[in-house]
């Protein structure tokens, strides 16, 4: 069900995260912006946001005054449902809502800082993923395994 959802519109958020990374160029030119947590690992559910953080180390400004400018681009573009930027979070981030035509996708934008580890998360997760089969049986209950949510994940022999 998950694979078949990711599949069936790949395109569809390819062409969302093209129009993101214009946005973000447009407002932060030479910046680096990646993807963190479920969808960049791709555990997403349909459900599920996409994380977004931007390596801003060449720039001058704050976090706060990085997000609040592409907050100002974001709000001109037609496939932006809603925008807000919480700059009182621990971590100051931009939520995102598509437009419909985007099947209403949230997107999270934070800007990199010593405290945000999404991205090594990613890494490591991936490294997890290719040494561990994810088994989605609840056959396996009697099998050494983790239990992740309905998801149990055991060591490759």
């Amino acid at each position: 069900f998950i694979d078949d959802y990711r599949l069936k519109n790949q395109d569809l958020f390819d062409d969302l995260l093209n129009q993101l990374y214009q946005a973000i160029d447009e407002t932060l030119p030479g910046s680096k912006a990646e993807l963190y947590g479920s969808y960049a690992t791709n555990l997403c559910l349909p459900t599920s946001d996409i994380d977004m953080v931007i390596d801003v180390k060449n720039q001058t400004s704050i976090s706060q005054d990085v997000l609040s400018d592409l907050e100002k681009n974001l709000r001109t573009k037609g496939w932006v449902k809603e925008v807000k930027f919480i700059k009182t979070a621990t971590i100051p981030v931009i939520k995102i809502l598509c437009s419909e035509k985007y099947l209403s996708k949230k997107i999270d934008i934070s800007v990199q800082d010593p405290g945000h580890n999404g991205v090594k998360c990613v890494n490591l997760v991936k490294s997890y993923l290719k040494t561990c089969l994810l088994y989605t049986s609840d056959a396996a209950d009697d099998l050494l395994c983790v239990d992740l949510g309905g998801r149990r994940i055991i060591k490759k022999k």
